[in-house]
């Protein structure tokens, strides 16, 4: 999400904050009443599911880039991509390799071999069940809060289960630092049932959607708030929601100002609407990655390359046979950041300034909410892959004030942002 300009440790601060549980805030909407979504959707509230199996800092100026021309729009539909993680400054010898690269191509071959994020959800599926004395942590189990099936315009079936974590021992001596409370619950679950259905509703129109979601609500030391797409169930989105950090707003930080869920929340005046609307567009943001991840897989796991991962990549042992193509993703997401930066958005925009796989949920959650979306930012997020279709291509051709470019490559965005 963009800003002042805000570290990138600070940035992440909204979303992936390690710290212990705190206590339950006071101020908390009372519990709504729970309905079921169009479609045949069921309430099962309780009840104890088995455990599932289950991704940069600053960097030096980089050289510019010589424009690239804007080709023609692709024949075929929008790639299915995904997303990474590394960050460190350019070494010339590798960096001169990757010369000449085609970056789609790159990120292609990267994705690939990346595969899916299965092996990670099964890691904090397991962090989370497991009981860690180190931590005084229990072991916790995971409680089915509604199945829910809802059809899209096409008549396509979505389903999204809702879920949350609780101690397996009422008893253990540091159950309640792991409970969640009902009030909290409820208002996390009411939140992300309407993010989810108005993402059907409004943007999931076409015949061959993403077809299941899970969203996991816990609270627990040692697991970031983020998205992973699954191959639970054939393929599964998976997004985990940690409760004290959306309703506690004391862990908000600098993401009031500088996220488009903090400029969300600033539009309510009591804790409770804040919390609500906080809740909702980061649950939005979530769901995006999501949606990112279905429509350019590959795109989606390299955008958050960045220049400081290029000296872990080039001191890899044993050497990564896609370091150049590594590289050269750095380099073209840096300069892309770089040329953002360099336009002074408002500050609501400082979380998308960490990497384009930031930008892209940015920019659907502003959408989402009615809010206007720079032209240079929507160029990101068509050249990167974001999702289209149902209110978003309306929503870009405002942005462009005309019809929305062809961006084939993710560097063809600089042309736009620099123009």
């Amino acid at each position: 999400m963009s800003w002042t300009k805000t570290s990138a440790s600070e940035a992440a601060r909204r979303r992936r904050s390690d710290s212990a549980p705190p206590a339950e805030p006071t101020n908390v909407d009372p519990t709504a009443s729970l309905v079921t979504g169009r479609g045949a959707a069921s309430l099962l509230v309780g009840t104890a599911l088995p455990p599932r199996p289950t991704g940069p800092a600053p960097m030096p100026p980089p050289a510019a880039l010589p424009p690239r021309p804007i080709g023609p729009a692709p024949a075929a539909a929008p790639q299915h991509a995904n997303q990474v993680a590394p960050q460190v400054a350019p070494g010339p010898a590798v960096a001169n390799q990757a010369q000449g690269m085609r970056t789609s191509t790159a990120m292609q071959a990267v994705g690939t071999a990346r595969g899916d994020q299965t092996a990670q959800w099964s890691r904090v599926r397991d962090t989370l069940a497991n009981a860690d004395l180190g931590q005084n942590k229990p072991a916790l189990n995971f409680n089915l809060i509604a199945h829910e099936v809802r059809n899209n315009a096409q008549g396509a079936a979505i389903s999204v289960d809702y879920e949350y974590t609780s101690p397996a021992d009422p008893g253990h001596p540091f159950a309640m630092a792991y409970a969640i409370p009902q009030k909290w619950r409820d208002t996390i679950y009411q939140q992300a049932r309407a993010a989810a259905r108005s993402m059907i509703d409004h943007v999931l129109d076409s015949a061959n959607p993403p077809t299941g979601f899970r969203i996991t609500i816990f609270r627990s030391a040692g697991v970031q708030q983020q998205a992973l797409w699954t191959n639970e169930n054939g393929r599964t989105y998976c997004v985990l929601l940690r409760a004290d950090k959306l309703m506690d707003m004391g862990q908000w930080g600098a993401d009031v100002n500088t996220s488009i869920a903090g400029n969300e929340s600033q539009h309510r005046w009591i804790d409770s609407g804040k919390k609500q609307s906080f809740t909702k567009a980061v649950v939005t943001h979530e769901l995006a990655h999501m949606l990112h991840a279905f429509s350019s897989p590959e795109k989606f796991l390299t955008s958050t390359l960045m220049p400081a991962n290029i000296a872990q990549i080039q001191n890899a042992m044993p050497p990564d046979p896609l370091a150049a193509e590594k590289i050269h993703i750095c380099q073209i997401n840096g300069h892309v950041i770089q040329a953002l930066a360099a336009k002074n958005y408002d500050q609501k925009w400082g979380y998308a300034m960490n990497n384009p796989g930031e930008v892209v949920p940015e920019v659907f959650a502003a959408i989402q909410h009615g809010q206007q979306v720079p032209k240079g930012l929507a160029a990101v997020y068509v050249a990167y892959g974001g999702i289209r279709g149902g209110n978003i291509d309306a929503a870009l051709e405002q942005s462009f004030d005309g019809p929305i470019p062809a961006l084939n490559e993710p560097e063809d965005c600089l042309q736009v942002i620099n123009s």
